[in-house]
């Protein structure tokens, strides 16, 4: 039941049976739990990083974050148990959104998905605040639309965006003065509505979003970095430009986003872009560019990802470019790094 082992640095250490574990964990009283789960989260907190509330990506973090995602993973199981959540810490849901985060950029989805779960139904059971709880149901919109369930995901896209645009105009007729933080999570929920509506088709009103997200990004640009950001919605604009084929504007704003992301030290989001207009120029039957910008993606992903389901993806469109230039020997050779 109980064996011994050694860490890393030798020193020796007790390793429990996981059954062993799990009769524990069914038979903890309701008080040594919350004790548990709030000492785990004092310790877990200190070392994952907080998402940026500028909606970042943290991928120079990421070792840090695998260090210390397993235990995150059990303390989520850990309070499953719970039979009244209202009583547990009440900073539990973001921490388990944070973590979310991370393994979704990681691209392992239904691992982000439990503990995104988790996090709903805690901010639920506690009564959390407002912008707790849309921060929760915003990524849970990401979780609900990389699953194909759009109808959803706007549902909770559109709660956000309609809660943050009220504050605003709570803040307005106080006499306050809303602080770039609260514009620019408008900006980003923005984003958001848009992406599904550009998924559904529905390509004026996407525009129309990325325009109004746009817009709020820029008038910001003077007080920070928001290259990231403004990227994002040259992307998105030329996404939505994409899936009309008006290919000139479209190619416009890819241009714009590679211009502008050349600097980040965001490589996810410029190979996503590359990624995209790779694509793009491969539907219009340019070829030659399409390997080129394909290329490109794929290295930045190789870099930054590594053994990833979109480096794969990327993979494999480079490899239909060979194919289609008649190259059938670089072709197979894509095919079997993948």
């Amino acid at each position: 039941m109980v064996t011994s082992s050694s860490t890393n640095n030798g020193r020796p250490a007790l390793s429990i049976h996981r059954q062993v574990r799990k009769y524990v964990l069914n038979h903890l009283d309701q008080e040594t739990l919350r004790k548990a789960s709030s000492w785990a989260l004092q310790l877990l907190r200190k070392k994952f990083p907080h998402q940026s509330p500028f909606a970042e990506p943290l991928s120079h973090l990421w070792p840090q974050c695998e260090q210390w995602i397993a235990h995150i993973i059990s303390l989520n199981v850990a309070i499953r148990q719970s039979k009244d959540l209202s009583v547990l810490p009440k900073d539990l849901p973001e921490l388990f959104t944070d973590a979310s985060i991370y393994l979704w950029e990681r691209g392992l989805l239904e691992q982000g998905r439990e503990l995104i779960l988790s996090a709903k139904a805690l901010v639920e059971a506690q009564e959390s605040d407002l912008l707790l709880k849309d921060n929760v149901y915003s990524f849970y919109g990401c979780i609900l639309s990389e699953l194909g369930d759009l109808d959803q995901a706007f549902f909770y896209f559109s709660e956000h965006a309609h809660h943050r645009k009220q504050n605003l105009l709570s803040l307005q007729r106080q006499g306050k003065q809303a602080t770039m933080l609260d514009e620019i999570r408008l900006a980003n929920a923005y984003n958001n509505v848009a992406g599904i509506l550009c998924a559904q088709g529905r390509y004026q009103e996407a525009e129309l979003n990325n325009t109004l997200s746009l817009k709020i990004k820029e008038r910001w640009t003077a007080e920070r970095d928001l290259r990231y950001l403004l990227s994002l919605s040259f992307s998105n604009l030329a996404n939505v430009f994409g899936r009309q084929e008006k290919w000139d504007q479209a190619a416009q704003y890819y241009e714009k986003a590679i211009d502008i992301g050349k600097e980040s030290n965001d490589t996810t989001r410029r190979a996503l872009t590359y990624h995209n207009f790779g694509c793009m120029r491969l539907e219009q039957h340019q070829i030659i560019a399409a390997r080129d910008l394909l290329t490109e993606a794929f290295q930045l992903r190789s870099e930054a990802l590594g053994d990833h389901s979109d480096t794969a993806t990327t993979l494999h469109m480079l490899a239909l470019c060979h194919y289609k230039l008649g190259d059938i020997i670089n072709a197979r050779c894509v095919l079997y790094t993948c």
